[in-house]
């Protein structure tokens, strides 16, 4: 597991996210972490949009970009044996 830096490429501001350090197997896992922890959405390659987890609708949400295109990644380090998948630590911008 490799150890990643996700960044907001587009327009934000109050009440948003602007970057996280995610744990992740790739690249293409990291962008697909949503560091809003409270939207219960996920990544639908499919769809090309955020999905609903529960009933597998696309949803809306603000906190963090609603594309994955406007996210950069960058590879920081590797994590420790027995890391698990996921946000580490977040900026969040309150407003």
């Amino acid at each position: 597991m490799n150890i990643y830096k996700i960044t907001r490429t587009d327009e934000w501001g109050y009440d948003d996210y602007d970057a996280a350090i995610v744990i992740a197997e790739s690249a293409y896992a990291a962008v697909r972490i949503n560091p809003a922890k409270w939207v219960r959405a996920e990544w639908s390659d499919a769809l090309g949009a955020w999905i609903d987890k529960e009933d597998g609708e696309a949803t809306m949400f603000s906190g963090w970009p609603n594309h994955i295109r406007d996210v950069s990644v960058e590879l920081i380090g590797t994590a420790n044996a027995g890391a698990e998948e996921g946000e580490v630590l977040a900026s969040y911008n309150a407003g």
